[in-house]
């Protein structure tokens, strides 16, 4: 047999190992996907930059920073790990390098889009490699490269872009590398490092081998060496159970947020799109975790205990009544197991911190981008029916590693960030069909024809339905809270009152809001920025400042100034007074203008500090 023959053989086996070398050198079209990605991903980062949430991360993404912020600085509370600590370790190595505190969003930004290229660059080459056709590898690549979805989570310091490239890579070796052995362990390394950053993983690792053969199409021969891709993850775990040990005492192999995480997502009454706080947190330190302490608030009702907690007796806590609910309503359970399988598969991006569908209209890159989950499912359904016709034995493998995540997913929330490493390899499934599609319809097979046209249109109705509430737009007031408390970090008081005032709109009642729109309001009018006059006047907030108390300093302070306006200057020079006492020179400062501290002269005061309080203090102003 001649050299050419052979590959030839090779080639018809359907092991992607020996496919073509031709699709997996770097041609042209893998220049171009490289390309469309990164001008679409840094259009994408200079637009979101502009935005408050871009300058001021919230929730997940400020507590990632906060946690890189105290590794850099040794001041890792010494307690058990609540979360995978593998991405804000690398983030705080920009910060151990000289990178500022103030820098650190942007630079996740960019940490996070040359994660989200890796992850392209993984996707393309993977269907390239399996497809055995280069421009099945530049369907793939475009499709995940510019979607929408995967670059706005890339450009938010999350950890879900770091781990899909991670989960990519491993799958890259475990399918392209000669030799059973070497294979198994460079694909589970990077499985290992995978789970590291987001423990959802673990399933995957675990279910390393059989991948590994299923990937390759090699199922005669089943190979005692695959066995090793447990290895590094079996390294991996003990080196964090390590770092916990010394942290804590505790030896714990993984985050230990899972088991509330677990029953929350499955006691009766479980939303199944997204977690839902059951006890409101008004103020938490950027490195806390609101789920966190609800799980601790929850637990010490439930049982009378007081903190410290045991995390032991949390858990065993929390597992016990997984269980207890599951068999309590067993076909509600199942019922549920149902609507997140249908949220799994349908179009719209399930709220997870932030509202997808939100964000999209205030970036014209998002809003006219029509690459959407839909569209992968749809297309990847195609590529499916047309791999299985075609005997493509690595389907199968690929097919197994989507439901064996997928599974995990359904076991907790669907959101839209959980379910996002399910797009790579839907892409890699539809990158097929560019080439394979003419094929169904040139065979004349009816019966083919018909079968792949119903197959379609029953994964176009389940994506792109609208059944069991699965488009929720009431999450938007929780986008709209969320700018509104990084426009005030960021000191944009305007824009802050604008966004509080949405909130309060929908929910009139909603303190958090109400307090950003007191002090931003308060802002306002100390600058004399005309922006105040469009949310009314002093009294027009008299009822809301009812509904918050004024239990800092800063509230103090606020506060103050109000009732001062409300001509209720007894209860003002209270509260300045309590301000002043816990250090707030604002408040100090005010006594002294206001004629009730004589210790220092009226001129001791910056003039431009008098200048501004004296807007408040002047009864015409």
């Amino acid at each position: 047999m001649t050299r050419s023959e052979k590959g030839k053989s090779e080639a018809d086996t359907g092991n992607p190992v020996a496919a073509d070398p031709e699709a997996q050198t770097v041609l042209p079209w893998m220049r171009w996907v490289l390309i469309a990605t990164i001008l679409f991903t840094g259009a994408y980062l200079l637009a979101y930059w502009a935005t408050p949430l871009g300058q001021s991360p919230q929730l997940d993404a400020k507590e990632n920073l906060a946690i890189a912020e105290q590794i850099a600085l040794g001041e890792l509370p010494r307690e058990a790990m609540y979360r995978a600590m593998l991405y804000p370790w690398l983030l705080s190595l920009f910060l151990t390098f000289g990178a500022s505190i103030g820098s650190m969003p942007f630079i996740a930004s960019l940490f996070g889009a040359l994660c989200h290229v890796a992850a392209t660059v993984f996707t393309a080459r993977l269907a390239a490699r399996l497809w055995k056709n280069p421009y099945a590898g530049l369907v793939a690549g475009l499709l995940y490269g510019v979607n929408p979805v995967a670059v706005y989570f890339a450009s938010i310091p999350f950890d879900i872009t770091l781990a899909i490239a991670l989960f990519l890579g491993g799958l890259w070796y475990l399918t392209t590398v000669k030799g059973v052995l070497p294979a198994a362990l460079i694909g589970g390394g990077f499985l290992a490092l995978a789970v590291m950053a987001r423990p959802h993983f673990l399933t995957l690792a675990v279910a390393g081998p059989l991948l590994f053969h299923a990937m390759r199409g090699e199922w005669k021969h089943l190979q005692p060496a695959a066995f090793a891709v447990w290895a590094p993850c079996v390294v991996a775990l003990l080196l964090f159970g390590a770092i916990n040990k010394s942290l804590s005492g505790e030896f714990r192999l993984l985050p230990w947020q899972g088991a509330y995480n677990l029953y929350a997502a499955n006691e009766s009454g479980a939303d199944g799109r997204y977690h839902i706080q059951t006890i409101f947190l008004t103020e938490i330190e950027p490195h806390e975790n609101p789920t966190r302490l609800e799980s601790e608030l929850r637990y010490a009702r439930e049982t009378g205990d007081q903190p410290p907690f045991s995390i032991d007796a949390m858990n065993s806590h929390w597992r016990e009544a997984t269980a207890r609910s599951v068999r309590e309503d067993f076909s509600g359970w199942l019922a549920l197991k149902a609507r997140k399988a249908y949220y799994l598969l349908n179009n719209w991006e399930q709220y997870n911190n932030l509202t997808y569908a939100y964000h999209e209209r205030n970036i014209p890159l998002l809003l006219f981008n029509p690459i959407g989950w839909g569209v992968l499912l749809t297309g990847a359904t195609a590529g499916t029916f047309l791999a299985f016709l075609r005997g493509e034995r690595w389907t199968w493998g690929l097919l197994a590693t989507a439901a064996i995540y997928a599974a995990g997913v359904c076991l907790f929330i669907v959101s839209a960030r959980f379910r996002l490493p399910l797009a790579p390899l839907l892409c890699i499934f539809a990158g097929g069909i560019v080439y394979a599609l003419p094929l169904i319809f040139k065979s004349g097979n009816t019966r083919r024809i018909v079968s792949f046209c119903a197959v379609i249109a029953f994964a176009g109705l389940i994506t792109f339905s609208r059944f069991m509430t699965v488009a929720d737009t009431s999450t938007f007031i929780q986008d709209e809270s969320l700018i509104a408390n990084a426009a005030a970090e960021l000191g944009h008081d305007a824009k802050a009152c604008e966004y509080a005032s949405r909130v309060l709109e929908r929910q009139p009642d909603r303190t958090d809001a109400i307090r950003i729109l007191l002090i931003s309001y308060f802002n306002l009018r100390l600058v004399d920025d005309p922006a105040w006059r469009e949310f009314g006047d002093w009294g027009d907030h008299r009822e809301r400042l009812k509904m918050v108390p004024a239990d800092d300093e800063t509230m103090q302070f606020v506060a103050g100034g109000y009732h001062w306006r409300f001509d209720e200057r007894d209860e003002a020079i209270r509260l300045w007074r309590e301000a002043a006492a816990t250090g707030s020179v604002a408040a100090q400062a005010i006594l002294v203008l206001a004629g009730e501290d004589d210790s220092r002269s009226p001129d001791a005061v910056h003039p431009e500090i008098r200048e501004q309080l004296d807007r408040i203090l002047r009864p015409d102003s």
